[in-house]
């Protein structure tokens, strides 16, 4: 594995894509469309390593067709709930869609179905009697999935939003697109696999489209990104000295590094995190005692105003009455002189 010149460049490129997941996945647990995010870049994950080790080698193959099954279910899935959802789906549509996900994926990795055997040929494997399903659910779920984010363009509300999905469909077009040619149209129609490597590679175009809308526009409403990317970047670095040691206490010594590292790491973006929602909530607080003065100002002014007009009002009666009085005297004194 190390003496292969890509095995640095996929390691780097599968742990930024694991990073990013986990990265929107802690920023909200509990949103849909965080988790199916997670679920895409674990699926790239899977496919990644599948396609790095030796196409002849069967188990890697199917490694890779499961995790692609997983990229297109989850981006189908991530569609309906991003950037936002309309309404909630019912529990048997979910419970439909993730058994075909599971179904296929499971085929994928632990029956001979979609890849039948590895073989010295061009193309490395031999179909299985269902490849076509495969293809076919591939297909329907991610351009499903696609179109469903471009139908989202034409519907949302701000410009923000407006640049963070137009980013992200930057990143998941050129990447899906790329895979797709390289791992499925050309197997399947021209019967070779000698560019399955560069498909895993394009998505790089997904990692770094999708982290420009975050840094820029806060995609996922994630703000602590700076200081995320700092311990994963830190992380890596430390995830690969292991195999770069020469000695094998070196190299559980590095392995003993990384582990506490990663147990500070999450710790400090915890605490960060922590951080930054009370001071959001601190500030979310200010404004609304803002709002509740200006609502009292605003109370207190057209109460001002009211008693203003009733003050005009009585002040012109007392005046009107007293007009009315001198008219009054003023006829009496008229009448007594005509007599």
């Amino acid at each position: 594995m190390l003496l292969d010149p890509f095995a640095f460049i996929y390691f780097f490129i599968l742990t930024l894509n694991i990073g990013l997941g986990l990265i929107v996945y802690l920023s909200d647990k509990r949103k849909d469309s965080n988790k199916a995010f997670l679920g895409i870049t674990l699926g790239i994950a899977l496919w990644m390593v599948g396609s790095f080790t030796n196409i002849s080698s069967i188990i890697g193959t199917k490694i890779a067709f499961a995790g692609a099954s997983l990229i297109a279910g989850y981006l189908f899935w991530f569609s309906l709930y991003f950037p936002s959802c309309e309404s909630k789906k019912p529990f048997l549509l979910k419970t439909i869609f993730w058994l075909i996900v599971s179904s296929i994926s499971f085929i994928c990795a632990f029956s001979n179905l979609i890849v039948e055997k590895a073989t010295s040929a061009d193309l490395g494997y031999v179909q299985g009697k269902l490849y076509f399903l495969f293809a076919a659910y591939f297909l329907l779920f991610a351009s499903w999935g696609i179109l469903n984010v471009i139908k989202k363009l034409k519907t949302v509300k701000t410009p923000i939003e407006k640049k963070q999905i137009e980013y992200f469909l930057c990143g998941i077009l050129i990447s899906t697109l790329t895979g797709t040619f390289t791992n499925l149209i050309f197997p399947l129609f021209f019967k070779t696999s000698q560019y399955y490597k560069i498909g895993p590679l394009a998505s790089i175009f997904f990692v770094v489209f999708t982290f420009f809308a975050i840094t820029r526009y806060h995609l996922f409403n994630i703000k602590l990104i700076l200081t995320e990317i700092l311990v994963f970047a830190i992380g890596i670095v430390l995830a690969i000295f292991p195999f770069l040691m020469p000695t094998d206490f070196l190299r559980i010594s590095a392995i003993i590094i990384f582990f506490f590292f990663c147990i500070a790491g999450y710790l400090l973006i915890e605490y960060a995190r922590n951080e930054l929602k009370a001071k959001e909530t601190l500030e979310q607080k200010v404004q609304d005692r803002t709002k509740e003065l200006e609502q009292s100002k605003k109370i207190a002014e057209e109460r001002a105003q009211e008693l203003e007009k009733w003050y005009k009002l009585t002040i012109g009666r007392e005046v009107r009455m007293a007009e009315l009085k001198e008219k009054i005297k003023e006829l009496e004194i008229d009448k007594k002189t005509e007599k």
